[in-house]
């Protein structure tokens, strides 16, 4: 049978509303009352009714967290910084993915919002910007991640990706490459391609003729690892003379290197080769990936720290965190 409140009042010897207040954490109360409370609920294996709670409270105390998808070690690398964050404001965190799919996403935001959710974080599907400023003008605290939605109360949090596909391409020709291809995401909106945008930039900024730049997807295949490996053989192939690849993301520069080694071209000494991302593996494949770090624990923890100072009603939120990224340099470039 349920234990309920009025039992835990009775057996402690205070009132309901001192019980409630201990269990929702709220109000002052002695350390002694607390502790005897609380006593009472660990003997009696007290679980508040959270639905109760929440039509008192209007909150349930979760967050929603959406991503593209969790094959990519990215996504949960970020959850967990998500998850950690959440957890020390008392908050729950329930994560899912849309895969891409703008009306998947629809209905995911549809059943967190049913759910009672007090705020959601969210990686935006492809092609999904006008439906989401849609939800986002009926729904707050909206945070979205590494995308920019045009609606002023909306949270932004995002890797500083442009700058980090300039610093690739600056290492580079540091290291004295000049025909340098990219592996991008044609699938990304063109207002989204950062790290196409900040690699020809770059490549002009060193006199390298945007004629001469060789770009391919690697978004066209079942996975990204794949998709990396069909777009690098088939720039090595038709551009032989390509002495460095720069990648849309890590998974695509592991296809890229398994490209290499089946065409029979060293990495790095005739064919370089840097990622982005930084996903765990990066450091133990052969060889190790050059790639650029986007610190995903930052990342993570930043967003749900603007969900949670909203929540909260903070009128000092930065409406738009930016966050540094960094070359690491390992042996494949």
């Amino acid at each position: 049978m349920r234990v309920t409140m009025k039992e835990i009042a009775q057996k402690a010897n205070v009132s309901i509303k001192t019980v409630s207040r201990v269990v929702n954490g709220q109000g002052e109360i002695s350390a002694e009352t607390v502790r005897r409370v609380q006593e009472v609920i660990d003997e009696f294996g007290y679980r508040p009714n959270l639905m109760a709670r929440s039509l008192v409270t209007q909150r349930t105390n979760s967050i929603g967290l959406i991503v593209p998808n969790i094959s990519n070690p990215f996504y949960p690398e970020v959850a967990q910084a998500v998850l950690s964050t959440a957890r020390e404001s008392h908050h729950n965190m329930l994560l899912c993915s849309h895969e891409n799919d703008a009306e998947e996403q629809q209905q995911i935001l549809d059943s967190l919002v049913a759910q009672g959710v007090d705020g959601i974080i969210i990686f935006p599907a492809l092609r999904s910007h006008e439906q989401l400023a849609r939800f986002a003008d009926t729904y707050e605290p909206l945070v979205v991640v590494n995308d920019v939605l045009d609606v002023a109360k909306v949270s932004h949090v995002q890797a500083d990706i442009f700058a980090g596909a300039t610093r690739a391409v600056e290492y580079l020709v540091e290291k004295g490459h000049r025909s340098i291809a990219m592996i991008n995401a044609v699938r990304s909106p063109l207002n989204r391609r950062w790290r196409e945008q900040g690699f020809r930039q770059a490549m002009i900024a060193h006199d390298i003729s945007p004629a001469a730049i060789f770009m391919l997807p690697g978004d066209q295949a079942e996975t990204d690892i794949e998709g990396g490996y069909d777009a690098a053989k088939q720039l090595l192939t038709q551009h032989p003379k390509t002495t460095a690849i720069f990648c849309y993301n890590d998974m695509m520069a592991i296809g890229a290197l398994r490209a290499c080694q089946e065409l029979g071209r060293d990495v790095p000494r005739d064919c370089a080769i840097i990622g982005f991302d930084d996903i765990a593996i990066a450091s133990i494949i052969q060889p190790a990936l050059t790639t650029i770090r986007i610190n995903k624990f930052e990342l993570g923890t930043a967003a749900a720290h603007q969900l949670l100072q909203r929540l909260e009603g903070r009128r000092d939120t930065t409406p738009r965190v930016v966050l540094d990224v960094d070359l690491i340099v390992r042996q494949s470039a």
